[in-house]
């Protein structure tokens, strides 16, 4: 009874017979998962989804650099809930072993949790079993969340899941890297990438791991390692790969100062995606180059600073016109919602401080966004419900008012971002307008900047 791979597997064979109902709670995570990312993220930006194969065994490996909102946002771009692998002291919360087992969650024995691994041998079996399904399987390789912009030592449990289904006669099995990048993960609202890396068809490259003569499985620990090798080297292409979390932060800013668009009378936003590629490429220059890009981002940076603006204020070259547009837009977003979202302030603000102060609790920055998920995932929906018992009578009523205060969340959370965001327009043009005799030194600044990464850029 203590074992959580047993249990998981009980629970899962008591579900198997019944496959609808399987499905329906596949389809009800998967929904929640969803909705929780578009509430958690201001946007989820997906490149490569095309990769990813319908109707055949999928294993997903992907880097792990938040917490539980990883998989909340895996499950968003799979549009599933695939059976995940988790860290077996999960487990020992009881609270949520029923949760786990619902969802399909396969506990995993790490060796610095345990002294005995041998119980992976069922959860591995689990992982064959449903791939054999031509189900979809998702491991995160490293073995653990952490705060680095890279990837730490990939493990060898996806190489090993994916070569043991097929000595059990497992064929078609594709693997998937997908790797995520936040612009924030220490923000609300904030936005993630998720891009679909080149997959591993391990039926028509199995050659490339399993040498002539060579026996096919896991215990062909050659094998192994030269499919590990293969399955870092697809997630770090598609991962975050800098020295340090301030060469991230700086190149960033350089890449989206480069790329955004200037004199549109507003303020622009440059796609995550776009901005990752130009940065990780401005990180594998040269040092000597490298730390020229740098030092002048951090000048330009400092003016902005000094001024008290941000770079897109500085792009936006403000007219009274546009701004007036903004204001009228703006405006008729925030009417069109207002009796919605004066609800969804009033009953949603307490879930909001709890969320808040639960985030601030917690010193790791990695452990953040799991804390502030989890109390968001059991806060809001309980506001919701305890307002909707108390303004309706019957179940169906009951369902009724309780997606109507959802529905008022998400109206509170866009009309309060349409204030803020011309609020901040407002000001830096305003900023920009009394402070225009030493804006032109920090336009020249910028220009610097965006030459030299042009010409990095290309030289790199």
């Amino acid at each position: 009874m203590n074992d959580p791979a047993r249990l998981a597997e009980r629970t899962l064979a008591r579900l198997r017979p019944f496959s609808l109902v399987r499905r329906a709670l596949d389809r009800i995570i998967g929904g929640i998962a969803s909705l929780a990312a578009r509430g958690y993220f201001r946007s989820v930006e997906v490149r490569g989804e095309h990769r990813i194969p319908h109707g055949r065994p999928v294993l997903i490996v992907a880097n792990h650099f938040n917490g539980l909102v990883d998989p909340v946002v895996i499950a968003r771009v799979l549009h599933r809930v695939p059976r995940f692998l988790a860290k077996s002291t999960l487990w020992k919360v009881l609270p949520a072993r029923p949760f786990l087992a619902l969802a399909g969650v396969i506990p995993i024995y790490r060796s610095q949790d345990v002294t005995d691994t041998s119980h992976n041998r069922s959860s591995f079996t689990a992982c064959h079993r449903a791939l054999a399904r031509r189900g979809t399987v998702a491991i995160f390789p490293e073995g653990t969340t952490h705060d680095s912009p890279a990837l730490a030592p990939v493990r060898t449990g996806a190489a090993r899941i994916a070569l043991g289904a097929l000595a059990e006669g497992t064929r078609g099995i594709v693997i998937v890297p997908i790797g995520l990048t936040f612009d924030d993960k220490l923000a609300l609202r904030s936005r993630v990438l998720a891009r679909v890396g080149r997959p591993i068809d391990i039926d028509e490259d199995l050659a490339d791991y399993v040498h002539e003569g060579e026996a096919v499985g896991e215990a062909n620990h050659e094998a192994v390692d030269r499919l590990t090798v293969a399955i870092r080297r697809r997630l770090r292409d598609v991962s975050p790969d800098y020295r340090s979390v301030q060469e991230h932060g700086t190149l960033s800013l350089g890449a989206d100062v480069a790329l955004r668009r200037t004199g549109t009378g507003r303020e622009s936003q440059v796609k995550l995606g776009e901005r990752e590629e130009l940065a990780q490429r401005l990180a594998e220059v040269p040092a000597a180059r490298r730390e020229k890009v740098v030092g002048s981002i951090a000048d330009y940076n400092l003016g902005l600073t000094l001024l008290g603006v941000r770079d897109g204020e500085v792009a936006a070259g403000y007219q009274p016109r546009a701004l007036l547009t903004q204001l009228v837009f703006n405006g008729l977003v925030v009417a069109v919602l207002s009796v919605f979202a004066f609800t969804g302030v009033v009953v949603n603000f307490i879930p909001y401080l709890l969320v808040k102060v639960a985030g601030q609790s917690v010193k790791a920055p990695v452990t953040k966004g799991t804390v502030r998920l989890l109390v968001a995932l059991v806060g809001f929906p309980l506001a919701w419900w305890i307002v909707a018992m108390f303004t309706a009578d019957g179940a169906g009523p009951v369902t009724l008012a309780f997606l109507f205060q959802a529905l008022c969340a998400f109206a509170a959370v866009y009309a309060l971002e349409a204030l803020i965001r011309f609020g901040r327009q407002f000001t830096g043009w305003w900023t920009l307008l009394e402070r225009r005799g030493v804006v032109e030194s920090v336009r020249t600044r910028r220009e610097q900047v965006v030459r030299l990464i042009d010409d990095t850029a290309v030289v790199g």
